[in-house]
């Protein structure tokens, strides 16, 4: 409770401004992509929160996300937008059971037989090498206090790994030594694609190998940038698209957007 406010994770800065509008109590409490961030154990305990706040009917909630199974108990009623309009609204059993939301549901599934079409060509198997990250006995800490500590990861050619654990265990930290953006990655012992940490690399030569996906990346994109433009920077490794793409460029990113289903549908989820 006495850190910083610079110095809280992602989902621990969640948990403060969840109870901070509770403390408020609202008459409407507007939730917006509230699971996102947060923790296993703690979405169940969120869950378990409004599901008795709206018991008690003390509080009307307003839940909106983009999945079904994100509905706590106590959810009453259903807004489906679909294309920038109403689909369907009314009480969740009812519209549960109706055949016309669940192919809406289903239309809005990005399709698992893999993308059907060409990118950008990847580097060849030859020049990656073995071992992409080593890291021994790793400490990280902020003033004076152990953030990491005794920590040994390596990741070989070919293997996928998940970082798994609460809010605030460090998880967001060992990226930042991974991808550059923690200068405490030059006080320890750490390898990036067979290269020292700290021997003359570049951070960017290093970003150029690292495609990273973030809730807080979007906020470093120029306000004036477009979705397509966003996803042509790609390109360039750079924040905001500066150059003029070429048409094979932005055929493939538009091939990219059209896969995803970008802003096709929102799902309001209201109990009244």
């Amino acid at each position: 409770m006495h850190k910083s406010i610079p110095s809280l994770s992602n989902g621990e800065m969640r948990k403060v401004l969840l109870a901070r509008a509770l403390l408020k109590r609202p008459r409407l409490l507007i939730l917006d992509d509230v699971f996102a961030g947060l923790d296993s154990a703690f979405r169940k305990h969120l869950r378990s929160i409004l599901a008795r706040l709206m018991a008690q009917q003390k509080m009307h909630i307003l839940l909106i996300s983009s999945s079904l199974a994100e509905l706590p108990r106590g959810i009453t009623h259903l807004l489906l937008i679909s294309g920038c309009r109403v689909a369907a609204q009314g009480r969740r059993r009812t519209l549960l059971r109706d055949p016309e939301t669940a192919r809406l549901m289903r239309a809005e599934k990005v399709a698992a037989a893999g993308i059907p079409f060409p990118l950008p060509p990847a580097q060849r198997t030859s020049l990656v090498p073995p071992k992409l990250v080593e890291m021994n006995n790793v400490c990280v800490q902020y003033d004076g206090n152990l953030i990491l500590s005794g920590f040994t990861w390596t990741i070989g050619r070919g293997e996928s790994w998940a970082l798994v654990g609460p809010n605030g265990s460090g998880k967001s930290t060992i990226l930042s030594l991974i991808d550059g953006d923690n200068p405490q990655a030059y006080s320890n012992c750490i390898n990036l694609f067979g290269r020292r940490r700290g021997s003359g690399e570049s951070v960017w030569d290093l970003k150029k190998r690292i495609g990273r996906v973030s809730p807080e990346l979007h906020l470093h994109f120029p306000d004036v940038q477009t979705c397509l433009e966003t996803v042509l920077s790609g390109f360039t490794d750079s924040i905001g698209c500066h150059k003029s793409p070429s048409s094979r460029q932005r055929r493939i990113a538009l091939n990219l957007l059209d896969y995803f289903g970008l802003g096709r549908t929102l799902l309001l989820l209201c109990h009244c």
